[in-house]
Order: structure tokens, then C-alpha cells, then sequence
């Protein structure tokens, strides 16, 4: 998983089950943007070569999943959460 700027190394290891979880089914999570300061993070979700379509949960638990960990590693204020999935554009910056 990549993470980049500061605060991006404990985001990462928050969200490390997540993205090898993930990974079992041939997804790959990435940090295409983080505010740490706002506490706002973009994952982009990208799909490998022969990733099961069926396993990819629905972007709603994701976000729930994403910010459980990320309050349990990061204490402190929410975390807003936002996934960019296979086939869909990018959030707007």
C-alpha cells in the first residue's frame, strides 16, 4: 500500500488488514490523497487481473471499515473517508 506525505506511515499500518484482506481477492488499496491535519483520506481501489468482482464489498462497509481502524490507530477527531472503486472516476480534489 502506498501512503504518501506525513502522517502517511500510520495510516498505512491502520489500514494494513484491510489492504491485505483485499489483496486475498486480487485488489490493490492505495492513499491517492491524505489530509492528515483534516483528517480526510481518498483509498483508490484498484483491481488486478483476474480479481473476483463478486468479493468486492459494498463501498458503504469499506468506508466503515476504513474509518474503525484508522480511529482505533489514530485517536482523535473522525475520519472522513472516501474510496474510489474499480471503474469509477476519481474524487474531484
Amino acid at each position: 500500500m502506498t501512503h504518501p506525505g506525513p502522517g502517511g506511515e500510520g495510516v498505512a499500518a491502520a489500514l494494513d488488514p484491510l489492504a491485505r484482506t483485499l489483496a486475498a481477492d486480487g485488489y490493490r488499496l492505495e492513499v491517492t490523497r491524505l489530509e492528515a491535519a483534516a483528517r480526510r483520506l481518498v483509498l483508490t481501489i484498484a483491481a488486478g487481473e483476474g480479481a473476483c468482482a463478486e468479493c468486492l464489498v459494498p463501498e458503504e462497509l469499506l468506508c466503515r471499515l476504513a474509518r474503525e481502524r484508522l480511529s482505533a490507530a489514530i485517536p482523535g477527531a473522525p475520519w472522513n473517508v472516501e474510496f474510489v472503486l474499480p471503474g469509477t472516476a476519481p474524487v474531484d480534489a
